[in-house]
């Protein structure tokens, strides 16, 4: 008799083990699937980066930087001055109207990758290692330009997720 009551708890021991240790199981399982889910998605928007209109964008704002030939002054230029340099860039442009859709087109997207880093739909060390550099370089020069178009244009919000996302007035 005591030997079958010391198979029986012998048993529920080993049964109640193994529910635990399948439930750990279950549980990394379903962690790393969504943190697979999240690199997957910061993936795909920093892919958008180099694919079609942000792609087209990107390349008419560097044309027209180019033109600038700000690059010949070797020294910094003061923030309050960069929100002109760009105003005055879209004016001389071929297109400015086209310039300004680029510009808007651009913070958009940095806007969006901020947004699903903040929900946390996206890994935010992927988005940091993949556009991170770009989405600064971006955010110094455009967004106080566009940080003065924003309420004329009543596109109130524009910019404000990228500038949490980089800690603007750390960074720029």
């Amino acid at each position: 008799m005591r030997s079958l009551n010391f198979w029986k708890s012998l048993s529920t021991i080993a049964a109640n083990v193994t529910v635990i240790v399948s439930l750990v199981i279950a549980v990394y399982s379903y962690r790393y699937q969504i943190d697979q889910s999240k690199r997957e998605v910061a993936m795909e928007m920093a892919s958008g980066m180099d694919s079609g209109e942000m792609f087209a964008a990107q390349r008419n704002i560097s044309i027209e930087l180019t033109k600038l030939k700000l690059g010949r002054f070797d020294m910094a230029i003061e923030r309050s001055a960069i929100a002109g340099i760009v105003a005055n860039m879209v004016e001389v442009s071929d297109d400015p109207a086209g310039m300004q859709q680029d510009i808007i087109a651009i913070i958009s997207f940095f806007d969006e990758v901020a947004i699903c880093v903040q929900s946390g739909l996206c890994d935010a060390d992927v988005v940091a290692g993949t556009i991170g550099e770009s989405a600064t370089r971006y955010a110094c020069l455009l967004l106080p330009y566009t940080r003065e178009i924003s309420k004329e244009l009543l596109l109130d919000d524009l910019g404000s997720y990228l500038d949490d996302l980089i800690k603007y007035e750390e960074n720029c």
